[in-house]
């Protein structure tokens, strides 16, 4: 899905997007965790109640992201994926078996 030479940015992107979620959701859940403490019956669970809304705000965000058509391999990795698959299997590059 994502190109070789794009790796490392989308990685960078991803730990950059966790950091900065947890920068911000630290505070959020200990104000929503004092403000429970103080309250009465099923209020005192209302930290795991805002982690379950974040959640399924997430899933339903994740559930509508449609990756991009099927991409078709070059013919030189498509050679080397037969050429592996062929060793796996005791043969050698055309189909023979070693």
């Amino acid at each position: 899905m994502v190109d070789k030479s794009a790796l490392g940015t989308v990685f960078t992107l991803l730990s950059l997007m966790d950091t900065v979620g947890a920068l911000f959701a630290g505070p959020i859940d200990a104000l929503i965790m004092k403000r429970a403490l103080r309250m009465e019956g099923v209020w005192k669970g209302l930290p795991f109640m805002f982690a379950l809304v974040c959640c399924a705000v997430s899933t339903f965000a994740l559930a509508y992201v449609k990756p991009k058509s099927h991409v078709v391999l070059e013919e030189a990795e498509d050679e080397e994926r037969r050429s592996f698959l062929g060793a796996a299997r005791g043969e050698d590059g055309d189909g023979r078996r070693v």
